[in-house]
Formats: structure tokens, sequence, C-alpha cells
């Protein structure tokens, strides 16, 4: 276990005719015996599901899908426990499917498109391994649920995010962005500077607010007054 990665090592190659490339559609027992006898007390399933959840799963949570390989006297499978979504991308597609049901891999499409990407077919294979019907089936489930707009028709097709679904600007904005955006909110002297407001106008969590806050209040520019549910912030005096 590392703090990026789970990996795990099994002794022994995967079974024929099992193969890295074919590992989701191919199932094989390893062991017949052993798996017999599993079966019959009741303590397998045995339906040959356990690499498709793992995959299903990576990719409900978006993060990397796992990664197989075979050096023939083992089997190590790599589970990626980083990502490149942000703990405010997700809290804003856990907020936009209450408006209707995605596809797991849908995810990842609504947060590049949330960052300001133009959709295609060629992009979306790109971005969830999947042929080309299916990136079309994708990209047109999501533009029903009025959840993405189209520019163009067949092969030139583009999609964009609907500026109804338009993210916070925690979401849009860079980190420096954010702190001057937070610095504005402590200009204003008639409404406290707390973290439920910068929560408020960013979109950000509790502990990404609080991390900028802190680091405002680092870098000399604001001054923490108060404690707990007290706190509150205000611009450092020059």
């Amino acid at each position: 276990m590392y703090p990026h990665l789970v990996r795990v090592v099994s002794p022994g190659g995967l079974p024929e005719p099992v193969t890295v490339e074919n590992i989701r559609e191919t199932q094989a027992a390893r062991n017949y015996r052993v798996i017999s006898v599993l079966r019959r007390l009741g303590l397998a399933e045995d339906a040959g599901r356990g690499v498709d959840v793992m995959v299903d799963s990576m990719l409900e949570e978006m993060l990397e899908p796992p990664v197989f390989e075979d050096s023939g006297h083992s089997v190590t499978v790599t589970l990626p426990i980083r990502s490149a979504v942000t703990p405010s991308e997700r809290a804003w597609v856990r907020e936009v499917e209450r408006r209707g049901l995605i596809e797991p891999q849908d995810r990842i499409l609504l947060v590049h498109a949330a960052r300001g990407e133009r959709l295609t077919n060629a992009r979306v294979r790109e971005l969830v391994g999947v042929d080309a019907d299916e990136a079309r089936r994708a990209l047109q489930r999501l533009r029903d649920a009025d959840f993405l707009v189209q520019h163009g028709s067949r092969g030139g097709a583009a999609y964009t995010l609907n500026e109804s679904l338009a993210p916070a600007a925690g979401l849009r904005l860079t980190r420096q962005a954010l702190k001057e955006l937070i610095l504005e909110l402590a200009a204003d002297v008639e409404s406290p500077l707390t973290n439920a407001r910068v929560r408020e106008r960013t979109g950000l969590d509790r502990a990404e607010a609080l991390r900028l806050l802190d680091e405002l209040v680092g870098e000399g520019l604001l001054v923490r007054v108060g404690a707990r549910r007290g706190t509150r912030y205000v611009r450092a005096s020059t």
C-alpha cells in the first residue's frame, strides 16, 4: 500500500485463455478443485465479475482504471487511488446527478465539459476507453438529458456544457484567482468573511476553503479573528 496506489501481486500467471487484453471478457478458474469446493459451500459467487467490479468501481469514483500485468509467474493489479478530479468537481457532479440519472462513465465527461472542453467522439473514446458507437451514445445521452449542448452534426459534432449547469467559481477559477476573489470578499466590511461565505461564493468544500484562507493568512494578506464557529477573516492592514 502506497499513498497514491494499492498494488496486489498474486503468484501464478493468468489461466488460459485469459490475457491482460481480454481479462474483462474472458473468465477461467485457476484451480477448478478449489472453486468447485467453494461453490458447493456457498463461499464463492463464481460469476467471474471480480475484474468488472474493480474497473466499474474505479470509473464510478472517477479514478484511473486498474492496471493488470502478467509476468508469467505472477499477476499484478495496480489500483490508483489518486485522481486528477478535485473534491470540488466530485461534489459538483454529485449535484448534477440530482437532476437526472447518468451512467458512471458520464461523470468524467461532465467534469471535462465543466473545464471548458468541447467534447467530440474521439475525445470521449480517449477519456473513457470505449468504441465510437458507445461514445456517440454517451454524448447523445447527455445531450438528451440537457447536460450537454450539441454543435454541428455527424462527424463534425462537438458538445459543450449546458450553461444552466455552469459550475461554481471553485471549478472555473485558478487558485490565484480564487485567492483574489476571497480578498475582494474580505474588502466588504458589511459582510464578515467566513469559511461559510467562501464556500457559498466559490462552491469549494469546507476543507478546501480553509486551506485557501490559511494560505492567505500565512501570506500576511488576511488576519484571522476569533476561533471555531466564530472565526472570521479581515484584510491585513498595509
